[in-house]
C-alpha cells in the first residue's frame, strides 16, 4: 500500500530484480542481494531524501525478497504470470502522482508507457539498463539511459574475459535423446545467449567424435559448427568411451598458463569425468560455469562448479500427439470440417468430395445426428454443410479462427519465446467473443479447446522446461509448420 509520503516522494525507483534473476545477473555481480539493494538505495538517494523504492522480484528468489524487503523496498513478486501481471502493475503505478525523478532498472519494453507518461508530467526519467541494450521503448530521447555497469561499483563486477570448452557429444546427443527441436544454428545461438552476460567470450572450442555425430544426426556437425564460429577438435572415442575429458583438462591447463587474465572458464558437459577439468580451472584461481542438461548432470560435477546453467530450457520438445477422449472426438471432427471448408472457401461440400479423415462414416453420421452438420440431397447428390444455428458450431467456428491466429500472432509477430496454456486461457477469458460463446472460460476448459485444436491439426502442442524453474515442464502451443 502506498502511503501519503510515498505518493509525494521526490524520487521513485523501480528495480526489476525479476529480470536480473532471469538473466543470471548474479554471474556478473559479486554483490549479495543485500548489498545490491543497499547500493541501489544509495544511488537513488542522490536525487532526493524523500524516496519510494519498489522491487519486482521473482517468487523463487527468496534471498532477494528478504534483502529488498529489509532495505525498505515495496516488494512485488511475480512468476509465470509476469506477461499479464507486469502491465497491470505498471498501469496502477502510472496513476500515482508523478515524482521529480523516476529511476527504472530494467530493459523490459513494458516499462515504456510508464516512463513516457512520467516524462510528459515533467519527471526526470532515468533508465539503468542491466544489459546495456534496453528495449526500443526505453530509448526515448526524453529519457536518460545508461548501462547499469557504468553506475555499479566496479569491485562488484566480474568483467574479465571467458573461454568456452564443449563436450559436444554430451550436449547434442543429450538434447536429441530428450526429443528437443533444434538445429546447429539454434544450438550455437542458445549457447551464446546463455553466456552473454559473462563479458567478452574469447573463444569456443567443441571436442567430439564427429564421425559418430554424423552417423547420429545424418549431416556434417563439425562443418556446421565451424561455419558458426565454433572451433572444433576431433576426439575419437576409445572403446566406446568419450575421451574428451582429459583432453579438455589438459587444454585448459595449457591455455591458462598463457592467459592469466582469463577470469571465467565455461565447460559444456554434464559428465562427472570432467571433474579434473573443473579442478584444473580452480587450481588456477578461475571461476567455473557449467553449461549442462538438467536430466544428465552429475551431482559431483554440479557441486564442484561455481555455477550451473541449463541449455535445454531454451529448446522445445517435438510436437506431441494429442489423444482425444470420446467426448472430444465430435469437437475435433467439427473443427476439422470447419478448417476444410475454410481452406476450400466453400459453404458446403459434396459428401463424395470429403477427404478421408472427414469421410469416416460413423463420425459424419454422428455429427449429422447431433445437429452439428446438415445434409441436403439434390438430384442424387448429398451436400454437407454446417448448422450455423447450433451453439456448438458457432463456438467451434470462432475457436477454429481464434486459436491458430492468436498462437501465430504471439509467436511470429510479437516474438514471444513461447506461449503456454495459462497465457492463452487468460486471453480467452479477456476476449469478448470467447466470453459470449463460453469458450475456455477457465483453465481446464481452455486446455480442452487447445487440445481439440491440436488434434484437429490447427496448432501444434509441444513441451519445454519452464525457463525459470527447469524442474517444471510447460505445455506450449506453436503454429502449424513452425520451425524454431
Amino acid at each position: 500500500m502506498v502511503t501519503s509520503d510515498q505518493e509525494h516522494a521526490e524520487v521513485v525507483a523501480v528495480v526489476d530484480r525479476y529480470q536480473l534473476y532471469e538473466q543470471n545477473h548474479h554471474a556478473r555481480c559479486k554483490a549479495t542481494p543485500q548489498r545490491e539493494a543497499q547500493t541501489f538505495k544509495l544511488l537513488v538517494g542522490v536525487f532526493g531524501q524523500q524516496k519510494r523504492l519498489v522491487a519486482i522480484v521473482h517468487e523463487d528468489d527468496a534471498e532477494a525478497i528478504q534483502a529488498y524487503g529489509n532495505s525498505g523496498y515495496e516488494v512485488h513478486t511475480m512468476n509465470g504470470d509476469r506477461p499479464q501481471a507486469l502491465p497491470q502493475f505498471l498501469a496502477a503505478e502510472s496513476r500515482l502522482l508523478a515524482p521529480k525523478h523516476l529511476v527504472v532498472v530494467s530493459d523490459e519494453a513494458a516499462f515504456g508507457d510508464l516512463c513516457t507518461q512520467a516524462a510528459q508530467c515533467k519527471t526526470h526519467v532515468m533508465i539503468w539498463s542491466p544489459s546495456g541494450q534496453p528495449a526500443e521503448t526505453l530509448t526515448n530521447s526524453q529519457f536518460e539511459t545508461r548501462a547499469l555497469d557504468e553506475l555499479w561499483p566496479q569491485e562488484y563486477l566480474a568483467t574479465g574475459p571467458a573461454f568456452v570448452w564443449l563436450d559436444i557429444e554430451n550436449l547434442l546427443i543429450g538434447l536429441k535423446q530428450q526429443g528437443l527441436i533444434f538445429t546447429i544454428a539454434d544450438f550455437v545461438s542458445a549457447l551464446k545467449t546463455e553466456i552473454s552476460d559473462l563479458g567478452e567470450i574469447t573463444g569456443i572450442v567443441a571436442y567430439g567424435d564427429y564421425g559418430l555425430l554424423r552417423e547420429s544426426f545424418g549431416f556434417d556437425v563439425q562443418r556446421e559448427l565451424e561455419q558458426r564460429g565454433v572451433r572444433t577438435r576431433y576426439q575419437m572415442n576409445l572403446h566406446g568411451k568419450n575421451s574428451a575429458d582429459m583432453e579438455i583438462a589438459s587444454d585448459i591447463h595449457t591455455y591458462l598458463e598463457h592467459q592469466s587474465n582469463m577470469e571465467t572458464v565455461v565447460i559444456g558437459t554434464g559428465d562427472r569425468d570432467f571433474r579434473p577439468a573443473v579442478d584444473t580451472a580452480h587450481a588456477k584461481g578461475k571461476r567455473v560455469v557449467l553449461l549442462a542438461l538438467k536430466d544428465s548432470l552429475s551431482r559431483e560435477l554440479q557441486r564442484a562448479a561455481d555455477e550451473v546453467r541449463y541449455l535445454d530450457k531454451r529448446f522445445v520438445i517435438a510436437s506431441l500427439p494429442v489423444k482425444a477422449n470420446s467426448h472430444e472426438t465430435g469437437r475435433i471432427f467439427l473443427l476439422r470440417f470447419i478448417a476444410f471448408l475454410k481452406q476450400q472457401q466453400r459453404q458446403w461440400v459434396n459428401r463424395d468430395h470429403l477427404p478421408a479423415d472427414l469421410a469416416t462414416m460413423h463420425l459424419l453420421a454422428q455429427a449429422i445426428q447431433d445437429g452439428l452438420l446438415l445434409e441436403q440431397h439434390n438430384n442424387g447428390v448429398s451436400r454437407i454443410s454446417l448448422n450455423v444455428a447450433h451453439p456448438l458450431v458457432h463456438a467451434a467456428e470462432y475457436a477454429a479462427w481464434w486459436i491458430p491466429q492468436r498462437v501465430a500472432y504471439l509467436i511470429q509477430e510479437k516474438g514471444m519465446p513461447y506461449v503456454d496454456t495459462s497465457f492463452l486461457a487468460k486471453g480467452m477469458q479477456m476476449d469478448q467473443k470467447c466470453r459470449e460463446l463460453g469458450i475456455g472460460q477457465d483453465r481446464a476448459a481452455a486446455a480442452q479447446w487447445l487440445d481439440v485444436a491440436a488434434a484437429a491439426g490447427l496448432v501444434l502442442k509441444a513441451r519445454q522446461r519452464h525457463p525459470n524453474t527447469p524442474d517444471k515442464m510447460l505445455d506450449i502451443w506453436l503454429p502449424v509448420g513452425y520451425l524454431p
